[in-house]
């Protein structure tokens, strides 16, 4: 989705590819810290907490290195902005937004789905039966792979594809291991991403006991 954003800001305003790489990721970044603030303050936390809160955001690991080499940490903005606008909805008790939310943040990169687990205890306080609400954890998924499939029989690269994902895709993970380098830059930035966050939830509960 992100590239078609791009292409469509290059096409409109002539800008090289580049700049409108620029203008479209910064855009999203600068988004996602407006929806992470009224998320935060639809969450029940003060002024400013929730404006601590974008800062904090723009502050973090897999932001902050996002384009410098050779790191390399970047993750869609697009992804992002769509979890804050799900969890916005979720505080709101707007559940099919949240899910509608969620859904468009996995197909702007499928690493979206490792959320569907604490979904499920977002929606514990609706009054649904529970088989129900796993089977709204599981709309993201059928939302995802029915969106995938019908993309990629209509352009014809469903067998490469599925080739792809079957032998490629995720051995591209064991290469963050390959060398004792890589290895120990990955346990430390997987530290960095989220040690701050674990200890911001940890002193807060602290803090409440």
């Amino acid at each position: 989705f992100t590239t078609w954003l791009i292409d469509i800001v290059h096409a409109v305003f002539s800008l090289p590819y580049g700049q409108s790489f620029i203008v479209v990721n910064f855009s999203l970044f600068f988004f996602c810290g407006v929806v992470l603030y009224f998320t935060s303050r639809a969450s029940g936390q003060s002024v400013k907490a929730a404006g601590l809160s974008v800062p904090l955001f723009y502050s973090s690991f897999t932001i902050l290195f996002a384009f410098f080499a050779s790191i390399y940490t970047y993750d869609e903005p697009l992804q992002y902005l769509l979890i804050f606008f799900s969890l916005l909805f979720l505080e709101k008790r707007q559940i099919w937004l949240s899910l509608a939310a969620l859904t468009g943040a996995a197909l702007a990169r499928e690493t979206s789905l490792i959320l569907l687990p604490a979904l499920f205890f977002f929606v514990l306080p609706f009054q649904y039966k529970k088989w129900k609400k796993v089977l709204l954890c599981l709309v993201p998924v059928a939302g995802f792979v029915l969106f995938e499939t019908i993309f990629m029989t209509s352009v014809g690269i469903a067998p490469e594809q599925t080739e792809y994902l079957a032998t490629s895709r995720f051995q591209h993970f064991f290469s963050n291991f390959e060398t004792v380098q890589y290895g120990v830059e990955s346990i430390v930035s997987i530290v960095l991403a989220l040690g701050l966050p674990f200890l911001f939830l940890l002193v807060s509960r602290m803090s409440a006991g």
